[in-house]
């Protein structure tokens, strides 16, 4: 079974739920390969049997991307996700499939501080777009997008909340493309109906559906009133 590789300096929160998703779904867990630059939240992760965490402390992006691809010889791997800050090279994304997950509906609000100038300009719409990684900041091809609507003084820490959902599902969503992609589910209650939000493209997993639906009530709904 190959493996997944995370590159991530935050606090793996979106990481976490993914891998307990798929624990709650009865799927079995890949090796997952987690590479950091600093001590961060997302080392915890370790805690799970199947984690293996390693921080490479390397300023450089160059060199930082050619020792995770070091440590990588001889791992087949199926794809690597970034929740990172900074660029890597193409020593990474010239020989594994590498996504990143932005904050935003690209091409809007590329770049850094996505949700701050979202909510500043008042949009109505705003999402997490997961896109192919090149050589340029948030221009990769994109592959899939949660959308979310944003009410009038929406703050920053619902905005977040709503992206880190819709993470969690676009995590799902390459999970199944690479893992369960010969299987046909009959999906029940529309998830995008229930919630409110557009996760496209559909998550078809019905284990992976109902713990979206629990993430959503989890970290949205408190005492039955929206925060």
């Amino acid at each position: 079974m190959k493996g997944i590789v995370f590159i991530t300096s935050s606090g793996g929160s979106a990481i976490g739920a993914f891998l307990a998703g798929l624990r709650d779904a009865g799927c079995r867990i890949p090796k997952i390969f987690i590479f950091t630059d600093r001590p961060c939240g997302a080392e915890s992760l370790s805690a799970f049997s199947e984690v293996v965490v390693q921080r490479i402390e390397l300023k450089d992006n160059r060199k930082f991307s050619q020792e995770c691809s070091r440590r990588l010889v001889g791992k087949e791997i199926s794809f690597l996700a970034l929740f990172f800050s900074r660029l890597i090279s193409e020593d990474l994304y010239e020989k594994i499939p590498c996504y990143n997950f932005h904050p935003s509906l690209l091409p809007a609000y590329a770049g850094f501080g996505a949700p701050r100038r979202a909510l500043e300009d008042g949009v109505f719409f705003s999402g997490v777009t997961m896109h192919l990684v090149n050589g340029e900041i948030d221009s990769g091809k994109i592959v899939a997008q949660g959308c979310f609507a944003l009410a009038p003084n929406t703050s920053r820490e619902r905005y977040d909340s709503l992206a880190f959902v819709h993470k969690v599902a676009l995590l799902f969503y390459i999970f199944e493309k690479n893992y369960l992609p010969e299987r046909d589910y009959l999906c029940g209650d529309d998830l995008s109906e229930m919630t409110g939000q557009l996760f496209n493209p559909a998550i078809q997993y019905p284990p992976f559906r109902k713990y979206l639906l629990k993430l959503w009530r989890e970290n949205l709904v408190v005492n039955e009133r929206e925060v």
